[in-house]
């Protein structure tokens, strides 16, 4: 797993591929989306040591929930379009595996309380995310990076106002 996570901060399309065809790499996906949201916890309760503010147990519990949610809702939803509108090939569980993995850059989040290169290391990781997401949808979908790129981004937007209804929630 973690060979496959160094290959995907990486950017090695290859990685997708083997992720894609591993029916036991879905637990793995799973993982590393824990991860990252973990990061993002201790980033954020870090942050609010040295800025003041804390980080209680019910937004730690939030923001691990919201990143699982969002990996499965955001995975299906670029399933739906990919398959329906550009005829990509692959199935729900491939997407959710290749997408799971193309979130590993976001354990960069742990670095969020740095003072300057935080802010730098924080914008870095959505680069990052998105670039390898591309790759993962690209990769799993079958489709050129043209297509990737169009399918991330509508899904795109029926995903931010899900989430932005689950986290008012």
């Amino acid at each position: 797993m973690v060979n496959r996570m160094v290959g995907v901060l990486q950017l090695r399309t290859g990685v997708y591929e083997e992720v894609e065809h591993d029916i036991n790499a879905t637990v793995q996906a799973f993982v590393v989306v824990v991860l990252v949201a973990l990061s993002s916890v201790i980033g954020f309760a870090l942050s609010g040591a040295f800025g003041g503010h804390g980080i209680g147990i019910g937004k730690a519990i939030g923001i691990i929930v919201a990143e699982i949610a969002g990996w499965l809702i955001w995975s299906y939803l670029t399933y739906l379009i990919g398959t329906r509108f550009f005829h990509g090939v692959a199935s729900y569980r491939e997407l959710l595996r290749t997408v799971g993995y193309a979130d590993a850059p976001g354990i960069l989040t742990i670095f969020r309380f740095l003072p300057f290169f935080g802010g730098i290391l924080l914008v870095l990781s959505v680069v990052w995310r998105v670039v390898a997401g591309i790759l993962a949808v690209r990769q799993a979908l079958n489709v050129d990076t043209t297509k990737a790129i169009v399918t991330m981004v509508i899904s795109f937007i029926p995903y931010a106002l899900l989430m932005t209804l689950l986290t008012r929630i």
